[in-house]
């Protein structure tokens, strides 16, 4: 349902909005993982393995977001409110938007989310509380949405696609770092999910060192592409030459 809603107001805003086919693409195939990891059998299985719960938000982190970043999902909708609703003033939303895709904000958020729901209390509470596990996962898509956003969308003047770099390293740092604790510790990280693991026939330690390899390898993957397409766009563009990026205003 929440997923529907989403989708009926990004197109109801794409029509109004400057967005180019690529846009619209990148929109659909990051909705279609939405829907695949959120409503397949991985879904189920994240409450009993913490392999399938870090690979969930692993797709929320590094896949969907950054393709509705691109999509430019938030510019949509905004256009979007004022079409469905009646409501014209949208000028806080806007503000709002832009405030929480400044690059050091949506940094700070993004490591809270990771950090904070990787937590073994968090990451066990979710897997027990349906509720406490979509609020989970709404809070770590938005998260990676509003940072992939203020890293593609570079706004600055000075220190664009650098600062935009040193973003993506640190975040991948720290991403690769929460992958090697899972996977170099001895001692379960999670023991709620003995049991459940146990009863599908594997072993906890190797559940949580196969999670560990999948954090690692998703994240070293993901953000090299994303350090590599950003080197180049520093390379192409200097930022002495960068101007403000313009916001999306509905078209006549």
């Amino acid at each position: 349902m929440s997923l529907a809603l989403v989708a009926l107001l990004y197109w109801a805003g794409a029509g109004k909005t400057a967005l180019r086919a690529r846009d619209k693409l990148a929109f659909t195939s990051g909705l279609l993982l939405l829907c695949i990891v959120l409503m397949s059998p991985i879904a189920s299985l994240s409450n009993a393995l913490v392999s399938a719960h870090v690979l969930e938000d692993a797709v929320l982190l590094v896949a969907a977001a950054p393709l509705l970043a691109v999509s430019r999902t938030f510019s949509a909708i905004l256009t979007a409110l004022p079409l469905l609703s009646g409501w014209r003033d949208v000028a806080l939303l806007r503000e709002t938007s832009r405030t929480l895709t400044d690059r050091f904000v949506s940094w700070c958020l993004v490591a809270i989310a990771l950090w904070a729901w990787s937590s073994p209390a968090l990451f066990q509470s979710s897997a027990r509380s349906s509720f406490l596990h979509a609020f989970r996962d709404v809070s770590i898509l938005l998260a990676a949405v509003l940072f992939w956003s203020s890293v593609i969308h570079v706004r600055l003047k000075l220190f664009g696609y650098s600062a935009s770099l040193l973003a993506v390293i640190t975040t991948a740092i720290h991403s690769m770092l929460l992958g090697w604790l899972l996977w170099s510790s001895p001692s379960i990280r999670y023991p709620a999910y003995s049991t459940t693991t146990r009863n599908l026939g594997l072993n906890p330690i190797e559940d949580q060192q196969f999670a560990g390899v999948l954090q690692l390898g998703l994240s070293v993957l993901v953000y090299s592409i994303a350090i590599i397409l950003l080197a180049t766009k520093w390379h192409d563009e200097p930022e002495w030459e960068l101007v403000e990026a313009p916001e999306d205003h509905p078209t006549a």
